[in-house]
């Protein structure tokens, strides 16, 4: 929205062809923390993390050097949607409370983005709209943050820019008046954004939320349904408020139940992500089938891509004795059954031939003279017993 391009920021993509607009400084940092934390970006804690405690406490005063010109200075800005799980710790970082801006997204965008970019299912999809906006609102403060329309702030809506100019005061220094900055703002506005750009906006909401999201998902199941239901009822409670704050605090103050009962199977969703790989750049031929530990997400990116690079190819190699491995098996288990069936088959024709010579022996003492001149004597002694 400012402008503010840095030396660190992260390159254009595909995903955003403006660009992040996010230094590489706080996603490794950020990263770090959440997995310390035993998470990640794409599984987001269900209840707020004590970010004071002793281990974070340790973390911000091992990094505050690399912070020193973001905790010394006013005029700067960042982002990054993992602040929205992780901002208390920056108090600590910083050693002062940085104001920020909450852009709220229509909850069936960020799903159909997650499932286009990822392949996240839209319960999954809804599970992180609502906990990362959870975040926001349990870590905002009245008169400190503001909260805008990103669909209204994309448009250029003349609130939302105005919010943005009040929330750039409260952080940086400005000597032009409100009516010069909220120009600046549109000028800028009108030199970074595009519309057209945003592939997932789902519309003016004349569709039911059901419909819209048949419209662009394969499957809604009775749990996405649930969640989708109740993003929608929160979007239309803030718009209708016009986004207040203290509104959006308390939407998100309880989770619903249904998230509560599928947190475990929707965070074991996806492992690893798309944007897992792209973050640390592994290429497409070296897609991990499981996630890389915690010790290797350490931000210094030359050295994590020859480990991952690395890592990778070890686990080609080990997949691939795996394979040979479970086809030998295979083949000496079929042979094994084989020779075995071939025992039990020779040992039932055995069986049948005794049978056979045993009923012969039996005809032929039935048959004999002395066995039937015997008879009424053996008659005799059964009626004696």
């Amino acid at each position: 929205m400012v402008g503010c391009q840095r030396s660190s920021d992260l390159d254009r993509t595909v995903d955003n062809p403006r660009g992040y607009f996010e230094s590489t400084l706080l996603r490794p940092l950020n990263d770090d923390l959440l997995a310390m934390a035993g998470y990640g970006w794409d599984r987001p804690p269900l209840a707020p993390v004590h970010w004071s405690r002793g281990e974070c406490l340790l973390k911000a005063v091992q990094r505050k050097g690399d912070f020193e010109g973001y905790a010394l200075s006013r005029n700067w800005v960042d982002k990054d949607p993992r602040l929205s799980l992780t901002r208390p710790f920056f108090d600590h970082l910083l050693l002062r409370r940085v104001p920020g801006l909450i852009a709220f997204r229509h909850p069936l965008d960020v799903a159909r983005s997650l499932w286009l970019r990822d392949g996240f299912s839209l319960e999954k999809g809804m599970m992180i709209w609502f906990l990362y906006n959870r975040g926001c609102a349990l870590s905002s403060r009245q008169g400190e943050d503001a909260l805008v329309s990103y669909e209204d702030l994309l448009e250029g809506e003349t609130e939302s820019l105005q919010r943005v100019g009040r929330a750039a005061r409260l952080s940086a220094d400005f000597e032009e008046s409100d009516s010069a900055l909220e120009k600046t703002l549109r000028n800028v506005h009108a030199q970074f954004s595009d519309q057209s750009l945003q592939r997932n906006r789902t519309g003016s909401g004349a569709l039911d939320p059901e419909t819209a999201a048949h419209n662009q998902f394969d499957q809604v199941s009775e749990v996405a349904s649930q969640l989708l239901h109740e993003g929608m009822r929160i979007h239309e409670t803030l718009r209708a408020s016009g986004f207040d704050l203290a509104l959006f605090q308390q939407c998100f103050q309880v989770v619903p139940q249904v998230l509560i009962d599928q947190y475990d199977r929707l965070s074991s969703e996806g492992a690893p992500s798309l944007e897992f790989l792209r973050m640390h750049e592994v290429r497409p031929h070296q897609e991990l089938s499981l996630g890389l530990s915690a010790q290797l997400s350490t931000g210094q990116y030359g050295q994590d891509q020859e480990v991952i690079a690395d890592y990778a190819k070890l686990l080609e190699t080990v997949h691939a004795l795996r394979r040979e491995l479970s086809e030998a098996q295979s083949g000496l288990l079929a042979e094994s059954v084989q020779v075995e069936l071939a025992d039990r088959t020779q040992e039932v024709e055995s069986l049948k031939q005794e049978l056979a010579n045993a009923q012969q022996d039996l005809h032929a003492v039935c048959s004999s003279t002395s066995w039937k001149m015997t008879a009424p004597l053996r008659r005799l002694i059964d009626v004696w017993r």
